[in-house]
């Protein structure tokens, strides 16, 4: 299959919020950027909506490689795909270890259970988890991935947006506590 473009996740070093996806897609490819593509300006509006200014978050993914046809099952059931996919787990280890934010917001059900081992995003969105990825010790609150919105979900953009708000007032009083 050849050697795949690694998307790296972005944003500031310090950044008190992460946010994980899963994989890239064709858009963040081409670009060379995480969520850029339609679940990215989707993500945007939430965050503009909800007060969390994009450049003050730091935003990865599990594996930062575009699987085949987007089709994160790659990532299990082939070689390659579990090397991407084992390669991108240790970067983010690294990057968490690195950034220590106050804590993580999985983007789907896959994110929450690579972050937490816990599976079911509709049972465990919204709520405050341990974290379970490696040495890596902290906090993640789990809510639909923005393709979930994409894919015409009914009520999910409001969930998203509800847990999205619930994140910013947690890190909000973080922030006071400090203070």
């Amino acid at each position: 299959m050849g050697t795949r473009k690694q998307i790296l996740g972005e944003g500031p070093k310090d950044a008190k919020l992460v946010f994980v996806g899963e994989a890239p897609g064709a858009t963040e490819e081409r670009e060379g950027r995480p969520f850029v593509g339609e679940a990215g300006q989707i993500l945007d509006g939430i965050f503009i909506e909800v007060g969390i200014v994009r450049a003050e978050v730091f935003i990865d993914n599990l594996c930062h490689e575009r699987p085949p046809d987007n089709n994160f099952e790659w990532c299990y059931r082939d070689p390659e795909g579990q090397k991407a996919l084992t390669e991108g787990l240790f970067a983010l280890e690294k990057t968490l270890l690195s950034i220590d934010p106050e804590f993580v917001v999985a983007l789907g059900g896959r994110a929450l259970y690579c972050l937490t081992g816990k599976k079911g995003i509709t049972k465990w969105r919204g709520q405050l988890l341990a974290s379970h990825l490696g040495p890596w010790t902290g906090t993640v609150i789990a809510t639909f991935h923005p393709s979930y919105i994409l894919r015409g979900a009914s009520g999910a953009r409001s969930y998203v947006t509800h847990d999205l708000l619930f994140a910013r007032k947690i890190l909000l009083e973080s922030e006071e506590e400090k203070v």
